[in-house]
């Protein structure tokens, strides 16, 4: 059972780590390989994320269209 307080034991995740995976998540959403919503979710499973970095993923999927 996944309650919110399992949830947000989740570390943050850092500037650094998201400038490491950035580029190729960029890549998948910009092709259209994989969704932003999909890219937001993977990340979630181990890391949350800032409002700005899922606002930057999401950036990702409206101007690749």
């Amino acid at each position: 059972v996944g309650t919110q307080a399992e949830k947000s034991a989740l570390p943050e995740m850092t500037d650094a780590e998201f400038d490491s995976v950035k580029a190729e998540c960029e890549a998948m959403v910009r092709s259209g390989k994989k969704k932003a919503k999909q890219i937001i979710t993977t990340l979630k499973t181990t890391n949350t994320l800032t409002q700005d970095q899922e606002l930057t993923i999401d950036s990702w999927e409206s101007e690749g269209q």
